[in-house]
This record gives C-alpha cells, sequence and structure tokens, in this order.
C-alpha cells in the first residue's frame, strides 16, 4: 500500500458521536481516535505472516498521526490473518514517523521503547481469563474476565474513579484509564503499584490481573481486529469452543474524563497503609516455628479452604463463611494472612461478600474457633479435623416476626386468605370467611402462613442474614453483567411478565396461542419477534377441554406446527371448574420446574385473583404481581397474563392507562401489550411498552381467522363516533332494514311507491337505495313507470337471473 501524507484530511470527526446510549463498536478509527486523538503512535504485528498461512513471519510496524490512514493499512494486514494487531497505548515521539511514515512496514527493524514515550496518557488493567496456554478462551472464561473487568470498575468508581474505556480484547477485558503523568521513574512506580493493588484484591482462580503493563511503551490490541490465539477450535464433540473473536469496545458517545493523580496515590498508599496496621489475631509459638513454617501453614490453609463449598445465597452461606474463617484460626494464621486467602475463597461464594463484610466474616470465624481451643488445631494434623464436626456456627432456626390482629395471610399449601385474629408465637389464630359468609377459626404454625405479597413470615433479621438482601451496587454488577436472556426478542425475557390486554372478545385468547405455539416451534411471533424454542405451558380457566382442544389444533394447523413439537412442546393446565388462583398456583407449578419452560401463560388474569381481592385496589393487586413474579422465577421462564381494558372509549389512553383495574397493574409487569381496534372491521392495533426492551412501535393486525396475522395497513385507531353521526348510523340501519324487508316480500317496486309505503322522504329513500345496491343486497333494471310511462329504476331484491 502507498504511503499516505501526514496533512492528509482526517474523514472521522473526534467529536462524539450524537446517540449516548453505550453501543459495543468495531469501528478501529473511532477506537483510534479516542486513544490518540492527537500526536503520534504506533500500530504494530508481531509474527506477521509475509501473506496469508504463509509461515514467514517477521513484525510489521508502522508509525501514523492518520488514524484514517491507520486503519486502511490494518485492514489490508488483517486479510493475512495475524494472531494479533496491536498500537500503542501512550504517544510516541514524532520523530519516529522517519521509520515508516503513515505505513505498516513488514520486517521492521525497530519498534517502540519505553524511552520514546512522550507522556503517560493511560494506564491498563489487563484482565485474562486463565486457560490452557496457547489457546483462545472459551465463553465461560471470556464472560468470567468481563464480570471481573465490571467489579473492578465499579469498585475504582466508588473511590472517585472516572469511567474507563472500555474493551473486549478478544479473550479478555481491558479498563484503560486516562490519566495525565510524565513519563519518568516515580511515575512508572506509580503504575506498577497500581496494577499490584488491582491484582492484589481481584486475582482469583478464574482470572489474572496482569501486573507487567506498567510500562510506557505498553502495546494493547486494536478493537476491531479478531483475536487469533491458538486455533479456531470450533464444533469438536465432547470439547468446548475456543473460537477466535473479533474484538470491541464500549462507545459511551461522551468524552473519557482524566483521573487525577492523587486517585492513584490515595488509592496504593490506603492499601499500603492496610497491610502494614493489620493487627496479629495469632503469634506463633516457638513449637511452631520450628515444625513448621508460616509459608507451609498458608498453603496449607490455602489447599484446605479450596477444598471446601462456596458460599451460595439462600444456602446458609453466612455459616459456611464463618467455617472458612475458623479454619484460618486453625492453621495458626493472622487476620493478614488469612485475608488473601478469604479473597479466593470468596472468588467462588455466589454473590461474593463486599470486602468490609468479608473481613468481618473472617474475624467472627476466627474468634469463635479460638474461644473453641482450635487455634493451630490443623497445624499438626489435618486429617483429625476431617474426622471431627464441623465447628457449630450454622445458623438457627428461623424466627417469626410479630403479626398485628387485622393482618391479611396466605394459608401455604390452601391458597386462601384469612384474617389474623391474634398472634400466639410460633402459631397464629386465623379467621376465614367464606364467599357465602360462613366463618372458620383454625390455629395455624406461622411455617405455614405467608404475608399477602408471597413472602414467608420470617423475621426480616432472619432474611437478612440468609439472603444478603443487601449488596454493594459493584458486586450486583459483577455478578449480573447481561440482562436475561430474551424468549421472545423485544417482548419478554426469563422471569419476566407480560400483560395482553384488549377487550372482551377481541380475540385475546386466540392471540395467545398463537404466541405459545411460536415460542414451541421456534418461529417469529407474528412474523416479526424472534422466539427462543422451548416448552410452552398454557393454564386456561375459561374453555372446556373439548374447546380448547379444537383450538389448539386449529391454530398449529392453520400455523403449520407439526404434530411433534406439539406433543412434545406444548403443555396445557386446564382449570375450568376447578378453579386455582395465583397462590394456589406457584405450589402447583412448583413440581413443574424441570420442565424447563421458556413461556407459560394464564388465560384468564380475572379468574385466578384471590376471592378477597379487589382489582382496582393497588396494594393488593401488587401482592398479586409479587406472586405471579414468584411463580415466573421460579419456573424460569416468561410469564404472561390475558387480561380485559376497562369499558368505554380506549382510544386516547396511553398505552400502560389500557387495562381495568388498578394501575400497579400496568406498572407491574415488564412488558404491557394492549390491543385496540383499527378503523378497519376486521384489524386491531398492538402497542405496548418493555421494562427491558426498547419501546415496540404500534403495528396492525389482522384477525385471519382463527390467528392474527401482520397487516400493511397504518396502525390507525379506530376513533369514538360523536354522538349525532351515532344517532344517523344507527337511523340509517333501520332505514336500510325496512327497505329490504320490504323488497323481499314483493316482485319489486319504483322508489315512488317505496316512500310512499314507509312514508319516508325522497332523499331518505334515495340514500338507503345507493347503500343497499354497493352492498348487493338489492338489484334494480330500467322499467317505464306506470304512472307517467317513463323510464326509471324498478328495484328488487332477488338476483337477476
Amino acid at each position: 500500500m502507498s504511503s499516505a501524507t501526514t496533512d492528509a484530511p482526517e474523514p472521522v470527526s473526534l467529536a462524539p458521536p450524537a446517540a449516548t446510549k453505550p453501543v459495543e463498536s468495531h469501528d478501529m478509527e473511532r477506537f483510534l481516535s479516542l486513544l490518540h486523538p492527537d500526536g503520534c503512535f504506533e500500530i504494530r504485528i508481531p509474527d506477521c505472516p509475509a501473506k496469508k498461512g504463509s509461515t514467514f513471519r517477521k513484525t510489521a510496524s508502522g508509525y501514523f498521526v492518520s488514524r484514517h490512514d491507520a486503519r486502511k493499512h490494518i485492514e489490508f494486514f488483517a486479510n493475512r490473518e495475524p494472531a494479533g494487531i496491536y498500537c500503542t497505548m501512550n504517544p510516541v515521539d514524532g520523530s519516529l514517523l522517519g521509520r515508516s511514515c503513515n505505513a505498516i512496514t513488514h520486517d521492521a527493524k525497530s519498534t517502540t521503547t519505553d524511552a520514546d514515550i512522550v507522556e503517560r496518557r493511560w494506564i491498563l488493567v489487563d484482565i485474562d481469563p486463565k486457560r490452557p496456554t496457547g489457546t483462545s478462551a472459551s465463553a465461560d472464561e471470556n464472560k468470567a474476565a468481563i464480570m471481573a473487568a465490571a467489579g473492578i470498575r465499579h469498585w475504582l468508581a466508588g473511590r472517585g474513579w472516572p469511567e474507563p474505556l472500555r474493551c473486549m480484547s478478544g479473550n479478555g477485558a481491558y479498563l484503560i484509564y486516562r490519566v495525565s503523568l510524565p513519563n519518568d521513574k516515580q511515575a512508572k512506580e506509580l503504575a506498577a503499584s497500581f496494577l499490584k493493588v488491582i491484582g492484589d484484591r481481584f486475582n482469583s482462580e478464574r482470572v489474572d490481573i496482569d501486573h507487567s503493563v506498567y510500562n510506557a511503551g505498553r502495546i494493547l490490541k486494536v478493537c476491531g481486529t479478531v483475536a487469533r490465539k491458538g486455533s479456531d477450535l470450533r464444533g469438536v464433540d465432547g470439547i468446548e469452543d475456543r473460537p477466535h473473536r473479533r474484538s470491541f469496545f464500549i462507545d459511551t458517545g461522551k468524552p473519557i474524563e482524566v483521573g487525577d493523580r492523587s486517585l492513584i496515590e490515595s488509592l496504593v498508599a490506603e492499601f499500603a497503609e492496610r497491610k502494614d496496621d493489620a493487627p496479629e489475631t495469632v503469634k506463633p509459638t516457638a513449637s511452631q516455628v520450628a515444625s513448621t513454617s508460616p509459608r507451609s501453614a498458608i498453603d496449607r490453609c490455602r489447599k484446605y479452604l479450596a477444598s471446601m463449598q462456596p458460599a451460595i445465597e439462600g444456602q446458609n452461606g453466612s455459616a459456611k463463611t464463618l467455617e472458612a474463617g475458623a479454619v484460618v484460626e486453625r492453621f495458626g494464621l493472622s487476620l493478614d494472612d488469612g485475608l488473601p486467602l478469604m479473597h479466593r475463597y470468596n472468588a467462588r461464594c455466589v454473590p461474593p461478600w463486599d470486602e468490609r463484610d468479608l473481613e468481618r466474616k473472617l474475624t467472627e470465624g476466627m474468634r469463635v474457633a479460638r474461644e473453641a481451643g482450635e487455634t493451630e488445631r490443623m497445624l499438626w494434623d489435618d486429617r483429625q479435623l476431617a474426622k471431627s464436626p464441623p465447628l457449630a456456627v450454622t445458623a438457627s432456626a428461623p424466627e417469626y416476626r410479630a403479626i398485628a390482629p387485622g393482618e391479611r395471610v396466605h394459608a401455604g399449601d390452601r391458597g386462601n386468605v384469612g384474617t389474623v385474629e391474634s398472634d400466639d408465637g410460633d402459631t397464629c389464630s386465623v379467621l376465614f370467611v367464606s364467599k357465602e359468609g360462613n366463618e372458620k377459626r383454625k390455629s395455624l404454625p406461622k411455617s405455614e402462613l405467608r404475608a399477602m405479597d408471597g413472602t414467608p413470615l420470617a423475621s426480616t433479621d432472619e432474611l437478612a442474614t440468609d439472603a444478603d438482601l443487601i449488596v454493594s451496587a459493584a458486586d450486583l454488577i459483577a455478578e449480573y453483567p447481561a440482562l436475561r436472556e430474551p424468549i421472545i426478542q423485544g417482548v419478554c425475557r426469563r422471569g419476566e411478565t407480560v400483560n395482553i390486554i384488549g377487550a372482551p372478545k377481541l380475540g385475546k385468547s386466540w392471540f395467545i396461542h398463537s404466541l405459545l405455539l411460536s415460542v414451541a416451534s421456534g418461529r417469529p411471533w407474528l412474523g416479526r419477534f424472534e422466539t427462543k424454542q422451548g416448552p410452552v405451558l398454557l393454564i386456561d380457566n375459561e374453555l372446556h377441554r373439548e374447546t380448547l382442544s379444537e383450538r389448539l389444533l386449529m391454530v398449529a394447523t392453520t400455523m403449520g406446527v407439526p404434530d411433534s413439537v406439539v406433543r412434545d412442546n406444548v403443555d396445557v393446565l386446564s382449570l375450568r371448574g376447578k378453579l386455582t388462583d395465583v397462590n394456589g398456583l406457584r405450589d402447583l407449578l412448583s413440581k413443574r420446574k424441570e420442565r424447563g419452560y421458556h413461556i407459560a401463560a394464564l388465560d384468564a388474569f380475572y379468574r385466578a385473583l384471590p376471592s378477597d381481592v379487589n382489582e382496582n385496589d393497588n396494594a393488593q393487586m401488587a401482592g398479586v404481581y409479587n406472586a405471579i413474579d414468584a411463580i415466573a422465577d421460579s419456573l424460569g421462564c416468561g410469564f404472561v397474563l390475558n387480561h380485559h381494558s376497562s369499558k368505554g372509549d380506549q382510544s386516547s389512553k396511553s398505552v400502560t392507562d389500557v387495562g381495568s383495574g388498578a394501575g400497579s397493574i400496568s406498572r407491574a409487569a415488564d412488558t404491557h401489550i394492549i390491543l385496540r381496534p383499527h378503523r378497519e372491521d376486521g384489524h386491531a392495533v398492538m402497542d405496548g411498552v418493555c421494562r427491558s426492551f426498547r419501546p415496540f412501535d404500534p403495528m396492525s393486525l389482522h384477525f385471519d381467522f382463527p390467528m392474527f396475522r401482520a397487516s400493511d395497513l397504518e396502525p390507525e385507531v379506530r376513533l369514538p363516533e360523536p354522538k349525532q353521526a351515532s344517532h344517523q348510523r344507527s337511523r340509517d340501519r333501520e332505514t336500510d332494514s325496512q327497505v329490504l324487508e320490504m323488497l323481499r316480500g314483493c316482485d319489486g317496486a319504483f322508489p315512488k311507491s317505496i316512500r310512499a309505503d314507509l312514508g319516508f322522504g325522497t332523499e331518505r329513500i334515495e340514500r338507503a337505495l345507493k347503500r343497499l345496491y354497493d352492498a348487493k343486497k338489492i338489484y334494480f333494471e330500467e322499467k317505464k313507470s306506470p304512472g307517467n310511462g317513463k323510464l326509471g329504476k324498478f328495484w328488487f331484491a332477488t338476483p337477476p337471473e
């Protein structure tokens, strides 16, 4: 390729794009403009083939001030499929353009050294997943690096650090922080100390933080290029894929803020001080020192902790972490020696503890072991402890909160709702009232009762201890770096609830049947929304089994869904005559988790409301949706509800205002879809809002019995007629009916005779005849009038032969 001049115009603007929503970008030119908005930089390709597939490999290198030219040369050399294409992180001395100006040269003799760097603009945190040497990362390994990067980013943000440039390097992840430091010894030592702090804090069994990237002349992957480490391993039976990936960066559309030097210095100082000031909880005795070195004790403790079960949320995780802390004491280690080992243990916990809580658990566990006389116990015989019962730090039996008289509760396995009359400690006296008004009192254990939102009656302290309800934002984001899996793209994810609202008899049940069969067969719903194929469940409480069977067969046949899909992927729970409310459904469906449903649909919602719940009561309906959320979360599926709209005109209402009942109905659901009549008969307008997807544009649907199909009509909602127009329409229908009835009762008539018989005026009769003729309900022929002999239209109702 020819070399471009240094003053070539830049076709790309350095200003951020208009959109401010963060996006994954492969735009190499944009990446280089963020990293090097000015100055000179090097593009380097180690072991670059002379041509694609060639074994003759040399380092290719070039120096650029034009990002546009850099991109063109990168694209040219990328065709040779090198292992990786890199650029210098910091700006280099412009005189190096003399080596290869705005062009890449194969077999470069010299590349950038630390001394060639003008200033330090960036500090790189390089997170690399642990994997076999010389291989690309698997999907899980790549995700582990991205999750670790999220945790580091939010941990630093909590200490005042600005947002970095975030990248997926192909196998791991980069966090590139903007700084302004000289290229000197002090800055180098500061960068090295910073990376050591990050590594000590976030290294785990799954990822490594590269400590060696502190040098000023460091190169990094050009985002938008492909990382090709080892073979592009895909589709080998029994071996997980290790594919080559195209790197990308997150373009926020915002300028990258420069972090102050004091942020680095304060972080380094904080952790240096923490290490110096950490109290020694255990001081080894002379006999211990003689018999085992501290390094040996640390190694043995680390191996033992690695064999222990991690703390899992909701599975007595607090007690397991305390036990791990006790193990540190049993090996005779200090708090300072034990904390790094607990960090390794914590990396396997779900979710991980934050640093303060982890240190508190360690201290408490060590204290309990020390008071039990177990200090140093494991130094002498690890096997002996394995035979002994674990330290008694398990959680106590649940304690139940006090219940005020008058509070409404659910009787767990019955689904009935009652009123508490008295709290008797571990039991309650509950009053139940039937629909007929019959009263019945029962003394029930609190373990069988639930609050109206479906939660158990355990005390707040007990719930907090077992479930760690409060976590730091950094831990939350690190644990959940991505949205839930979409089941219907643009509409519903796993665990989400979807309202489908429309007027009665509009065809909502047919609408839902086609939705379920689309997911069951893996075809786009309504030809627009992609689906993930899997089992579905229809919960129907309105139709008789015979009607339900016929409808499902009709829709499946019309859609062309194979019988095998209906047999394997469609389940039906028919509750007509066996009505069960949402609380009873939760107990009933808890036995079906293993089925792995993708979508469950309840038709109809109003029939599953508990008998004492008023759909217009916000608090009560919020409790009902909590119970539905629990069902969806338990089954791991999307949950669709068929609900009706309120009476009257819906055309002028906003999407979330359409629907009968409390406002919490639309607010509690993750997606709220409405169907309104189209101005054209036989059509409807579908509109909706989503919590985890972008709102979709309204679309027209045609009810082509027995299912809805997408229509090309503009989505125009039918507007209500003014009262006068409505009266006129009714009057016209009456006139048409009388004219048609008269003509059917005779062999035909002239307009004059029709007017005389019905007593209507000339204009009214003429309009009626035209309407009936346009509708092909009456006919005419030219005949002479018997009165004046002139030709006129003779009308009759029987089609001419």
